[in-house]
């Protein structure tokens, strides 16, 4: 596994780990000795090091996989960025304004707690 995991560094692949969970990114090298793997993540921001005692596979990814992976990071980024710092954008506000403005078209009543919608049905 380790001559393999040596030709993988620049792929972006998923580490299986022997506690079931995974990691994923990009390889950036691997320990010959221990057979660590150091990991970028898809945002290229973050370093991820995968200890080789606890590395129970590499898988390379498909351009598919790949796609979805780098989707899913941005959508999980773009939600803790806006829950983190606690404001909301003239953005956000317009399309909550937009979405009561449609409820009560459909004659659908709705309330507004700060920033949180309550439909009643």
């Amino acid at each position: 596994m380790l001559s393999l995991s040596l030709k993988m560094e620049g792929s972006f692949v998923r580490v299986e780990l022997s506690d079931k969970s995974f990691r994923i990114g990009w390889v950036h090298t691997v320990d010959p000795v221990t057979g660590s793997v150091v990991l970028l993540d898809s945002s290229l921001e973050n370093i991820i090091i995968a200890f080789g005692q606890n590395v129970a596979a590499i898988h390379p990814l498909t351009t598919e996989e790949v796609e979805v992976t780098k989707a899913k990071e941005a959508l999980k980024a773009t939600f803790q960025e806006s829950s983190e710092s606690g404001e909301v954008s003239d953005e956000a506000k317009r399309r909550g304004q937009q979405v009561v403005e449609w409820l009560g078209r459909h004659r659908i009543p709705v309330s507004q707690e700060g920033f949180v919608l309550i439909v009643s049905g």
